[in-house]
């Protein structure tokens, strides 16, 4: 059971994987190191920005990068915010920004189980068709709560 007063502060991305029912397939989402940031604040709202461990600055810096490496850089990073609530055993995101444009107004519930100072995130096993399921692990920023 997880309510919302204890997923309140900051988490720093820890693992990223797809999963198959329960187990979790060799494939690891975001890249071998990925770097990920989730905030839930006291007032409702919560963010999560995310980012594949391999990406690389622009060949020229900002604001000069290439076509090719905005592409591959809006490839290799999501974010989204909204507002949130516990039910039980979950979370539910609702999104109303989105760097995924056609995601908002969605919302993602969330599988949540806390274990000290780690945060598991999983979504659930019916997800549109292209998209896989994944388990994402947090670990508080700042220690316990």
């Amino acid at each position: 059971m997880v309510d919302e007063l204890q997923l309140l502060g900051g988490w720093r991305l820890e693992s990223a994987h797809v999963v198959d029912g329960e187990t979790d397939i060799d494939r690891i989402m975001f890249g071998a190191d990925p770097h990920g940031l989730l905030h839930y604040l006291s007032d409702g709202r919560m963010a999560v920005l995310i980012a594949d461990g391999g990406r690389t600055p622009f060949a020229n810096g900002r604001p000069l990068a290439t076509n090719a490496e905005m592409l591959q850089a809006a490839r290799t990073f999501t974010a989204y915010a909204g507002t949130f609530e516990g039910q039980g055993g979950r979370v539910v995101h609702h999104v109303d920004m989105n760097s995924y444009t056609n995601d908002i107004g969605v919302d993602y519930p969330r599988e949540a189980r806390i274990d000290g100072d780690l945060l598991e995130l999983t979504t659930p096993p019916e997800l549109p068709p292209g998209q896989s399921p994944m388990r994402l692990g947090w670990r508080r920023i700042g220690g316990r709560r």
